[in-house]
């Protein structure tokens, strides 16, 4: 589980493979993503809060980046690939212009 910058959001990654962000006042599911195949394994946010982006690692080996703003279902995830096992770490520099993973 990882909260967004603004603490209003917590997101949240199950055995389905599926990420969810859930509104943390409301305790609604406000994002439900699918993308891993399978379970995701960590999850980070992007620190700027006007980009609203999170980042899961994957038992897959993939890094998938979720666009929050993005309407359109197939703009919303960005799939990073390239992992030779599961990725099990990722970290977003605190000006949020670089990641690295492993």
């Amino acid at each position: 589980m990882a909260f967004d910058p603004t603490g209003t959001l917590v997101a949240t990654a199950a055995v389905d493979n599926l990420v969810r962000v859930w509104n943390v006042e409301g305790g609604f599911c406000t994002h439900n993503f699918v993308g891993h195949a399978q379970m995701p394994l960590r999850l980070v946010w992007h620190p700027s809060v006007a980009r609203l982006e999170l980042f899961s690692c994957g038992e897959d080996g993939t890094l998938n980046c979720w666009r929050l703003k993005q309407k359109n279902p197939e703009k919303q995830r960005r799939c990073l690939t390239g992992h030779l096992a599961p990725v099990t770490q990722a970290l977003v520099s605190s000006d949020g212009t670089r990641l690295v993973s492993a």
